[in-house]
């Protein structure tokens, strides 16, 4: 091999030498449960923040209503139908919502996820 007065990644790469390609594959798998666990953790935690919004709503079509309703009198135009998806969790919000959310829900019912995740 000729000398380019840099190290070739592909053939002189101490991290493949070092982890082998099982424990890299096996390292990406735990990578993607982890995001995945950990999306559904906050998709949970946004449907509860919904429900704070609301609290007497009774039925989520009718939650669903009045958020969408809330968010298109913000800017923020959004349907019912995604509502209910980000109610059962089927969805991720974008984070201008989530800080919309926030924003009208306030700081206490932030630290209320805390004591309930305990």
């Amino acid at each position: 091999m000729e000398s380019t007065g840099f190290v070739s990644i592909r053939s002189k790469s101490p991290i493949k030498h070092l982890l082998g390609d099982a424990y890299r594959r096996l390292a990406v798998k735990k990578v993607a449960k982890r995001t995945f666990e950990t999306e559904e953790i906050e998709r949970e935690k946004f449907s509860r923040l919904l429900w704070k919004l609301f609290p007497s709503a009774r039925s989520e079509n009718y939650l669903a209503d009045c958020v969408a309703e809330l968010l298109c009198s913000a800017g923020l135009p959004t349907h019912p139908r995604t509502v209910r998806n980000w109610l059962r969790c089927e969805n991720a919000p974008a984070f201008r919502y989530v800080m919309f959310v926030i924003s009208v829900t306030g700081p206490e019912a932030l630290v209320d996820f805390d004591e309930e995740d305990d």
